[in-house]
């Protein structure tokens, strides 16, 4: 009751979720179910992306016979879309409207954000902070098909979860042909304590062999790894800054939040 009047409550639930049947517990006057994965049927499921094609600068799909069209990278971002689709048609916007909308729509900031760089080579800055967010991002790389995978990722201090970071560098490691681990927003933690445990990841992984001042970096000052990661970078590489996305600060000790911008560091290099 929203103001006397009655309003439905509908959950619009990830049926790629495995969790999806947690949240089907709680009540609600119905449920909206979108997924990518084809075997879903519609009756079943009320948005099924069918026909998908991701290609390097976005995806297509089929949802209920009608063509889509998404301007961004990866699968994970049809997903994305599908989810605006249920919320707005639950809402009472026309399908299509929403459709043609998504068609001319941008990805947010820092978000599989391209630096353009005027060289033979391309940047990404990207927020991924945790293992699943960091996977959907290098899964959606992949799609680019680049010569070399240059990775720049850390893990966050503050108490935040030490045992994703060794998944965090093994997951790097999977994707990546070149590693560099950083500091993020380590807090009051030692920042090269954190880079140690994301780095020790990258080495118990066992799908490539990586050396330590060959292909493994670990460089605590975030400026000076993005530097250097953009620098071995040549031709058909994807350097891929991840962690920060477009956060414009830094969390370090003493409580204290200094001015941060990967994308103005990236953007500062290129012009020397």
């Amino acid at each position: 009751m929203l103001k006397g009047v009655m309003i439905q409550k509908v959950k619009v639930l990830n049926k790629d979720d495995e969790h999806h049947q947690y949240f089907e517990r709680f009540f609600s006057d119905m449920n909206a179910y979108f997924s990518t994965d084809e075997r879903q049927s519609d009756t079943a499921t009320d948005y099924v992306a069918r026909s998908i094609q991701v290609h390097d600068n976005g995806s297509v799909f089929r949802l209920r016979g009608t063509d889509c069209s998404l301007p961004m990278l990866g699968k994970h971002n049809v997903s994305n879309a599908l989810c605006a689709m249920a919320v707005c048609e639950t809402l009472g916007v026309p399908l299509q409207v929403v459709i043609e909308a998504i068609a001319t729509s941008k990805p947010a900031s820092g978000r599989l954000e391209e630096i353009e760089t005027g060289k033979k080579f391309r940047v990404f800055v990207d927020y991924a902070h945790e293992p699943a967010s960091l996977r959907a991002l290098y899964e959606a790389i992949r799609l680019l098909r680049p010569k070399r995978l240059i990775a720049v990722l850390g893990s966050q201090g503050g108490g935040r979860d030490h045992a994703k970071r060794p998944v965090m560098g093994s997951i790097a490691a999977e994707f990546a042909n070149v590693v560099f681990i950083t500091n993020e927003d380590p807090y009051d933690e030692d920042p090269k304590s954190i880079v140690d445990d994301v780095a020790r990841g990258v080495l118990e992984n066992t799908s490539k062999k990586f050396v330590e001042g060959n292909t493994l970096y670990k460089i605590v000052d975030r400026k000076a790894a993005i530097e250097t990661a953009l620098s071995y970078a040549r031709e058909g590489d994807v350097v891929c800054i991840s962690g920060k996305g477009g956060e414009l600060i830094m969390a370090v000790a003493g409580g204290k939040n200094i001015p941060w911008d990967d994308r103005v560091v990236v953007r500062e290099w290129l012009k020397k």
